[in-house]
């Protein structure tokens, strides 16, 4: 990514960037994934992932496992040729993230609902109340409901992916069910 007199340094979770001497240096962590132009501008660098594989068989054996503790019934909608250009790690903590709000934020003998068709990822669930403030829902630590265990991550991180790849998230209450879909 960068051809000019930047030290380049991989690093488990990111590269790191040094440019510069001692007096005017300035360094850069970048994120796994992501790459630093010559301009130094973050651009992506990611390899196309399919989307239904991970969810089919990755994400939701494990799903089931943890819905069948309260009985929850799952459906799954897959078109099964949905690829998406992102990091696999990301996509993988976006489509759990989700899942697992699903099951967390549920009621017993509840259901949930998986669609992935086209661009879009639908995850629905049944759940008590609408969230009072949406806006809190998507920052860190903001937890939604004290009777459910979790730090209110989930859904801030999954924001951030969506963020850094240019998707849309959003989140709807209707009918006594809660509903995140992901716009790729």
């Amino acid at each position: 990514c960068i051809r000019k007199a930047l030290k380049i340094q991989d690093a488990k979770l990111g590269i790191f960037f040094q440019h510069g001497n001692h007096s005017g240096a300035f360094q850069i962590v970048v994120p796994a994934g992501l790459c630093i132009d010559d301009n130094l501008k973050c651009t992506r660098r990611y390899r196309r992932q399919n989307l239904a594989n991970l969810i089919l068989r990755e994400s939701l054996p494990f799903l089931r496992e943890q819905a069948d503790v309260n009985n929850i019934d799952i459906q799954a909608d897959i078109n099964e040729n949905n690829i998406v250009g992102a990091n696999k790690t990301l996509l993988e903590s976006l489509v759990n993230n989700l899942l697992a709000n699903a099951v967390k934020h549920n009621v017993p003998y509840g259901k949930i609902h998986i669609s992935l068709n086209g661009n879009r990822l639908s995850v629905t669930n049944t759940g008590d109340a609408a969230i009072p403030d949406e806006n809190m829902l998507f920052r860190r630590f903001g937890r939604m409901n004290e009777k459910v265990e979790g730090s209110g991550l989930g859904p801030a991180i999954a924001k951030q992916i969506c963020s850094l790849y240019g998707w849309e998230i959003r989140y709807e209450y209707e009918n006594g069910r809660h509903r995140f879909e992901v716009n790729f």
